[in-house]
């Protein structure tokens, strides 16, 4: 038994044991120190380093990534592409309609305004137009038609104003 051996075992997941382990753990400080504490060190070691990957295993090694995600990032990762657009749209929409029926400025629109509604109305107009236009560019994603690459560029355009 080696010492890339026993690194081998733990880059696959596993504690390497038996009795040619333990005669080289008696022999071998560093890798007496990886199995210390249940192998906690090696054990994290292993997990750190990428393992080299035939193509046979490669949707085995995804398979096993995509399992350890948990939570809300893996949740929201999970849904389709529409899905995660449409509620980035619906928090956008709630929070302008929120400003906008619950907080008005008492200088939009009043007895004695310095702006005129119908500017507020028309910036706010204009915004929403950019802004469902650049949801509409995320939605037709890498499969969207090449002659569409101009209407892209007004939108980016659009969008960086």
């Amino acid at each position: 038994m080696e010492c890339a051996e026993i690194r081998r075992g733990f880059v696959a997941g596993r504690v390497p044991a038996g009795p040619e382990v333990d005669a080289h753990r008696k022999r071998c400080s560093q890798c007496r120190e990886l199995f210390e504490n249940g192998a906690a060190l090696g054990r994290g070691l292993g997990r750190a380093v990428l393992p080299e990957v035939s193509a046979d295993d490669l949707f085995g090694l995804v398979e096993r990534d995509l399992s350890r995600e948990t939570g809300l990032r893996a949740r929201l990762r999970a849904l389709p592409t529409r899905a995660r657009v449409g509620s980035l749209i619906a928090v956008a929409a709630g929070l302008v309609a929120w400003q906008v029926f619950f907080h008005r400025r008492p200088d939009v629109g009043g007895p004695g305004a310095s702006y005129s509604p119908a500017v507020f109305w028309g910036l706010g107009l204009a915004l929403g137009t950019v802004f469902l236009g650049g949801a509409w560019w995320l939605l037709s994603g890498a499969s969207a038609p090449v002659r569409s690459e101009g209407s892209r560029r007004l939108i980016t355009l659009a969008l960086l104003l």
